[in-house]
């Protein structure tokens, strides 16, 4: 298996038993190599489309223990039912209507997985990532500028005169 059917691993986890139960995550395995294995998953509860990569324990990237924006929430640290020595980076999409999107990211996080030499190399790619992608998709997208509003709050003031 791989990350470039994603979506349909996804909506088979939401309906059928998973491969793999880990902590509140129904994972399904879809690479394993340079030291890491990456799992398409979905929250025990709520069935949301997430992506877990299982990872040395020692090296756990301290840039991503808590990352949380409105579109993609990142958490690396423990997860139970993991290995003793394992850890994981858990990326969980918190906005269903991205979920091409994130699938997208699945797919690029697999390719720079496999373009790694080392675990280590392996994950830095995959923060290096995260971080590219977490600014991408958390950008605000006003109608207006800002310089705009206080434009358009300045004539209203002067019209309701």
């Amino acid at each position: 298996m791989n990350l470039s059917n994603l979506p349909e691993l996804w909506a088979l986890l939401r309906t059928s038993a998973p491969a793999e139960i880990a902590g509140d995550f129904r994972m399904r395995l879809c690479h394993e190599g340079q030291g890491l294995r990456v799992f398409a998953a979905v929250t025990d509860a709520a069935r949301t489309a997430s992506i877990v990569v299982e990872i040395p324990e020692q090296l756990t990237p301290r840039r991503l223990t808590m990352v949380s924006g409105r579109r993609l929430s990142v958490i690396a640290g423990g997860v139970a039912g993991l290995p003793a020595g394992r850890v994981a980076i858990v990326l969980r999409l918190r906005d269903a209507e991205f979920e091409d999107l994130f699938a997208q990211l699945g797919t690029d996080l697999l390719a720079g997985i496999q373009r790694s030499t080392s675990a280590g190399a392996a994950v830095q790619s995959i923060t290096r990532l995260i971080e590219r992608w977490r600014r991408f998709l958390d950008q605000r997208h006003s109608m207006l500028a800002a310089e705009e509003v206080r434009g358009l709050i300045g004539e209203l003031c002067v019209l309701d005169r």
